[in-house]
């Protein structure tokens, strides 16, 4: 998720996702979709219409964002979603590319089945 105001987005976008290993990574394991939190179009997700909103927040709000998100708005964040559009987890805040490739290993290998993201981090030595 990210908003065309948002710096940190921003940043994101030229120093980690261009990140060979990080673009590599992600194209390899996952459908990754960039998502604009106050975009106003619909978007049809999973059998649903989501829709913008225009009197909700600063700006207003996307409903599948706010949905996505349960209705945390913090910018960016990730939202991971298994093959059944099911919710992993939710991870906010800026990444840098050595800490999103953690990240994204956890998801991608299922750890997050088997461990807390904590014990996962110790386990790598992270």
């Amino acid at each position: 998720m990210f908003t065309d105001w948002c710096g940190w987005c921003k940043r994101m976008d030229s120093a980690t996702f261009t990140d060979p290993e990080v673009a590599a990574y992600m194209a390899a394991n996952f459908y990754p979709v960039k998502l604009n939190a106050e975009q106003k179009e619909d978007i049809k997700f999973n059998g649903e219409t989501f829709s913008y909103i225009a009197d909700a927040g600063k700006r207003g709000i996307h409903s599948l964002a706010y949905s996505l998100l349960d209705g945390h708005m913090s910018y960016p964040s990730f939202v991971y979603l298994n093959e059944k559009y099911e919710r992993v987890t939710i991870s906010p805040g800026y990444k840098e590319p050595a800490d999103i490739i953690k990240e994204l290993k956890f998801v991608a290998e299922e750890k997050y089945n088997t461990q807390s993201w904590d014990d996962y981090l110790k386990s790598i030595g992270g």
